[in-house]
């Protein structure tokens, strides 16, 4: 479509394009701000991600999202848990593993020493119990090779090191052996829970899954924090970074606008319309935030797996970008109303 002044849309993006990208003009800079603003924001949340991981993991392993259903009475021996309904809390979406634990006895080693406590546990709690072998706490010293076999009181098995465990399993200087199938109660069910997963929601739907008898269950979390990590995580300002450098850039391009007013004053005195020429600079706008946008998203491709939720930064590069050119769009929007001679008097 052919406008009264002679521009059409192909030539008015035409026109955009080399007021951008003309390398001796003053959106050159916008550019260079676009590819630094773009992917640096994005390096940022990726660092910032990996500063959260390292912290969930740090809290994980003292005991957050660790539940340990246990007799709300400790003097109860009476009390006792359905094995199959504490590793059947493993379909609950939000739980990461489950099972029971039982305190044997102490045990002599010629390996590990006289009296390593020695535990029995369901191997939906600790896959690695699956191979048929015995597990050695991550803080015992001695052999770990599967290879090899130890003498535990007589009894000749294999055994496999076992990884690092949270607060709550309390294994990391115990022998572990897989719960026999002939046991079906035990005195204590322990459920690790995903890390994003909020405890105060699920612990209802836990207790009302769990089976017992004896007494009343108490589910506990092993290290209960004042504040959820994950929600201030979500709720920080750093999470709009994104959005603000969207703003700064426009900002940026508004200044630069209005500091070459004399060009604008050219086009209008052509014979260009105000309308045309707001159409001209915020396609050159769209350019700009679409090398934005683009610069984000390649860092995304590249940074992607240390981001804690990507496609969600995807969106957030999209919306900044698209708010870029809605700001500029109103910060330019004077210029409709400018007496061409002023501008050209306005170097």
């Amino acid at each position: 479509m052919v406008r009264r002044d002679g521009w059409t849309l192909l030539a008015m993006a035409r026109e955009s394009a080399l007021n951008v990208f003309r390398t001796s003009g003053r959106m050159s800079l916008i550019i260079f701000y676009a590819v630094v603003a773009g992917s640096g924001v994005v390096a940022y949340e990726a660092q910032r991600t990996a500063v959260f991981d390292q912290s969930l993991e740090a809290y994980r392993m003292a005991g957050r999202n660790i539940i340990v259903i246990s007799s709300s009475d400790p003097d109860d021996t009476q009390f006792e848990i359905d094995r199959v309904s504490c590793e059947g809390l493993t379909d609950i979406s939000g739980v990461v593993r489950a099972g029971v634990v039982l305190d044997l006895r102490s045990v002599n080693t010629v390996e590990y020493g006289a009296n390593v406590p020695l535990h029995a546990v369901s191997a939906s709690l600790m896959p690695e119990l699956r191979s048929g072998q015995i597990l050695a706490g991550s803080a015992l010293a001695g052999p770990a090779d599967p290879r090899r076999r130890i003498s535990i009181s007589g009894t000749v098995a294999s055994v496999i090191r076992a990884r690092a465990q949270p607060a709550g399993l309390d294994l990391d200087s115990s022998l572990v052996a897989l719960v026999p199938p002939a046991v079906q109660f035990a005195p204590r069910c322990v459920v690790e829970l995903d890390r994003f997963q909020n405890v105060a929601t699920l612990l209802p739907l836990l207790e009302s899954a769990i089976a017992t008898r004896g007494g009343m269950p108490q589910l506990q979390e092993v290290l209960r924090l004042r504040q959820d990590p994950v929600a201030q995580f979500r709720a920080s300002p750093e999470r709009r970074a994104l959005w603000m450098a969207g703003l700064v850039g426009a900002l940026l391009a508004v200044v630069l606008t209005f500091a070459g007013s004399s060009e604008s004053a050219a086009y209008r005195l052509s014979g260009t319309t105000s309308r045309s020429h707001l159409v001209i600079l915020v396609l050159g706008q769209v350019l700009c935030s679409g090398v934005f946008m683009f610069a984000g998203t390649v860092a995304l491709l590249l940074l992607g797996p240390r981001i804690a939720t990507p496609a969600a930064q995807l969106l957030v590069t999209v919306q900044a970008g698209m708010l870029w050119v809605f700001a500029y769009a109103v910060g330019v929007f004077p210029l409709l109303f400018a007496d061409p001679s002023s501008l050209a008097k306005d170097r």
